[in-house]
């Protein structure tokens, strides 16, 4: 199904999915034909809502830092062919038990212009630090991971204002990997725990500093570099906490 969207000048159109197909799990494609646009994606459920930027390149490759399949959390690794011809994927994952690549998840095909979701905790269960690797053995396609939580797991903090998540989180994979990332804010505070997520999918082990800086640097000491050494296909995580 598609539709057409006209897009004023310093302005911007919504466009509900949901009023253009039904189902369960949609891909989108928007291509321009004039002038030159920016897209996010908005999820809106009962656990919360998220928006992030959208992709703009179909791979070969995709790689997922972070996910959970603990109780009180699912994730969803999303897969969308947007050409016409089927698409053959694998799917690998680092847990903190080693790497999995399940028989279901091999050479699985997705056919040309649909949508294609994987239920992670299906296949890994009970863990609470999962990076995944998507690699396409013909054709190319567009990865998402969705990870809700429903309130009904472990706490997070200590405390009054400990509680287990609730939320949504709705983001775009990776198609790339690269020598420095950069996360401009994080919080450190009662009832909320940032962590770190890397994850080395290549043959080589990775070398890893972590640095931290304060808000305001003048105010505060100045904080050691966590020194990582992590194997190939395997993850570490780091709480700022």
């Amino acid at each position: 199904a598609h539709t057409e969207v006209d897009v004023p000048a310093h302005g911007r159109a919504r466009v509900r999915a949901s009023e253009i197909l039904e189902a369960e799990w949609v891909g989108a494609i928007v291509e321009v034909r004039g002038g030159r646009v920016g897209v996010d994606r908005e999820v809106t459920g009962p656990l919360g809502f998220d928006a992030s930027p959208c992709s703009t390149v179909a791979s070969d490759h995709w790689f997922v830092a972070s996910g959970s399949t603990v109780r009180g959390s699912k994730e969803y690794l999303t897969l969308f062919n947007p050409f016409p011809d089927a698409a053959s994927v694998t799917i690998s994952f680092a847990t903190d038990s080693g790497p999995r690549t399940p028989r279901s998840l091999r050479a699985l095909s997705i056919p040309g212009r649909s949508v294609r979701t994987i239920d992670v905790g299906a296949v890994i269960t009970n863990r609470s630090a999962v990076a995944a690797t998507i690699v396409t053995r013909s054709g190319r396609v567009v990865v998402d991971r969705v990870q809700p939580y429903d309130g009904k797991g472990e706490d997070v903090g200590s405390g009054k204002d400990a509680s287990p998540p609730t939320g949504l989180v709705s983001t775009a994979a990776i198609p790339v990997r690269a020598p420095r990332w950069i996360f401009p804010g994080g919080r450190v505070t009662a009832g909320v725990e940032t962590q770190v997520a890397v994850y080395n999918p290549g043959s080589k082990t990775a070398e890893v500093d972590v640095a931290v800086s304060y808000e305001d640097p003048k105010l505060n000491p100045e904080v050691e570099p966590t020194a990582l050494t992590i194997r190939p296909h395997e993850q570490a995580i780091v709480s700022l906490n």
